[in-house]
């Protein structure tokens, strides 16, 4: 009986078209938060063989700062895991301002938790390198990863978020596009330029400059989305 009134009213096709509506996005929210993963080691693959040009150490040092990184960036991966629960819930309840005020308090809590992260990293960074090499050349290699690509990692914080914001509101090709142009477009490109023009040193600048670029326009993007749902939701 409840069956019927459920579907009371409801044709097969109209039925059918809801299904493949819904299974279309599904798909398309599942192959964007698939992509990251998969594109983010690919690229840092292709740096690696780019380094390996430069000597064992250049790709050891980098392949030490890719791992710290993921430690570095934690805060901003976990409020970027508590997004879709939380903004979903409020944006499916019509709660426009609360919802506005996720994206924007996460936003600045992700920068200012990676500044002081790199403050903190900045003045530690010899330690940290001696605790995974104790080739000289590499730890001094790292000590400039450390030095150099943490300063971009606030401004990589918002890309990480607003990514998981555009996937929660069933915008997935608009999350999907940020990666290809964070990755694909700024980071290997700025990288191979960096490395072929100046040296490693550089490489890092090249990686620093497309999570700042890459940042800075999410940051505005995401602003004005959040206020944007907070007028047309409340």
């Amino acid at each position: 009986m409840c069956v019927r009134r459920c579907f009371k009213g409801l044709s097969c096709a109209r039925f059918c078209e809801n299904i493949k509506a819904s299974y279309k996005i599904a798909l398309a929210a599942l192959f964007s938060r698939m992509l990251y993963p998969l594109l983010y080691p690919l690229v840092n693959m292709v740096i690696l063989i780019i380094l390996a040009d430069f000597g064992e150490a250049s790709a050891a040092a980098y392949g030490v700062g890719i791992r710290i990184e993921f430690l570095l960036l934690s805060i901003s991966i976990a409020l970027s895991s508590i997004i879709p629960p939380v903004f979903g819930q409020n944006h499916a309840a019509k709660q426009g301002k609360r919802s506005g005020k996720i994206i924007r308090l996460s936003m600045s809590i992700s920068f200012i938790a990676n500044s002081v992260i790199y403050i903190l990293v900045y003045f530690s960074a010899e330690p940290i390198a001696q605790l995974f090499t104790s080739d000289l050349e590499v730890q001094t290699l790292t000590i400039q990863f450390l030095h150099i690509l943490p300063l971009s990692y606030p401004c990589f914080g918002f890309t990480l978020i607003i990514s998981q914001v555009l996937i929660t509101l069933h915008q997935p090709f608009k999350s999907l596009s940020l990666v290809i142009i964070h990755q694909l477009i700024l980071s290997l490109p700025l990288a191979w330029i960096g490395v072929n023009l100046w040296g490693i040193m550089d490489l890092y600048w090249g990686l620093l400059c497309a999570n700042v670029l890459t940042g800075i326009g999410v940051y505005f993007y995401g602003r004005k989305l959040s206020f944007v749902i907070e007028k047309a939701v409340s």
